[in-house]
């Protein structure tokens, strides 16, 4: 698939509806009590999500340029027009194993992510997957959360869930369980005997005393976000676009 060198303008909405269930990021956050301020701060977190994945390979859209709450990026698709999301497919003209190629291609995003970007994306569904000639790319990562965060593992099983409901619904034979994807993409040792999100809720509990910094999520993403923004100086993936 050919990433064309038309550039999409992605503007941050201009209303906080979208955030409204986000508190864990913006309860007593300074940041938040400006709207415009939001706006701004949302564009950057996709800006720097997107230059993670980008410079790993991961297929997703090259983020090119952010000014205050515009963010330009390349476009997944062909002359002009964007890639379908998986929602909006007619799976009726998709045979059984390009359905079951198609999985496999979401699950090794998810893995990719987590293994190789640090991080979960925090909200993937058949919404924000696109198609293009077979081929599958991520995109909306503006809430996507580094590992550290305390409260990716929760994030990572709903994305499992969500993904794997979808696929159900394709009729595709032996998906994972959501503990067998969830142990494939984090390495962990959850049981199949057991809720996965009770274990998830009480690993999270085991190791909070390790968790330095993080008793309040957006005071940690904050600093972390500083953070990634100075070692991302320098690296963009857009230079070639500039």
């Amino acid at each position: 698939m050919k990433v064309e060198k038309s550039l999409p303008l992605k503007s941050t909405k201009t209303s906080l509806t979208e955030f409204k269930n986000r508190s864990e990021y913006v309860k007593d956050d300074f940041r938040f009590k400006n709207p415009r301020g939001v706006l701004k701060i949302w564009a950057e977190r996709e800006f720097m999500n997107l230059t993670r994945m980008a410079k790993v390979g991961l297929p997703c859209p090259v983020p090119v340029k952010l000014k205050r709450h515009l963010l330009v990026m390349s476009l997944i698709g062909e002359q002009g027009v964007a890639a379908p999301r998986l929602k909006n497919i007619d799976w009726e003209f998709y045979t059984l194993e390009e359905r079951k190629d198609i999985y496999q291609q979401v699950q090794d995003i998810m893995c990719r992510m987590y293994k190789e970007c640090n991080l979960v994306h925090g909200d993937l569904s058949e919404f924000n997957l696109l198609l293009a000639e077979g081929k599958v790319y991520v995109i909306d990562v503006s809430q996507a959360m580094d590992l550290s965060h305390p409260r990716n593992l929760h994030y990572l099983t709903r994305d499992i869930e969500n993904v794997l409901a979808f696929f159900q619904k394709l009729e595709i034979p032996d998906l994972p369980t959501s503990v067998a994807l969830f142990n494939l993409i984090t390495d962990l040792a959850m049981s199949e005997e057991e809720s996965l999100l009770v274990q998830v809720e009480q690993f999270s509990e085991d190791n909070r005393a390790h968790q330095i910094n993080k008793s309040k999520p957006a005071d940690f993403e904050w600093a972390a976000y500083n953070k990634e923004k100075k070692e991302l100086r320098g690296e963009s993936p857009a230079r070639e676009y500039n």
